[in-house]
């Protein structure tokens, strides 16, 4: 997600839509958006489809659903590294 003080990554189940609203008000901001796709592989350093909050290779604030925390046992994808 981009806002207006920079980077940061969303985590949400799979089955839930984002609100950017909601995410922006959390955020203290007025607006946020994605990240476009042709972007996401120099700001993670992963590949599209592999990309990680969990475990990421920098340093950008995680915003975590608070559903997401309520599961017995989450997935999580380790993600894919490009080298």
């Amino acid at each position: 997600m981009i806002w207006g003080s920079g980077i940061a990554f969303t985590v949400i189940p799979s089955d839930r839509h984002l609100h950017l609203k909601n995410l922006a008000k959390t955020m203290d901001d007025r607006r946020v958006e994605p990240v476009s796709l042709k972007d996401v592989q120099p700001l993670t350093r992963y590949l599209r489809g592999g990309v990680t909050a969990l475990a990421a290779k920098r340093n950008y604030p995680v915003y975590l659903a608070a559903i997401a925390t309520q599961s017995v046992n989450p997935a999580i994808t380790p993600g894919l590294l490009h080298r």
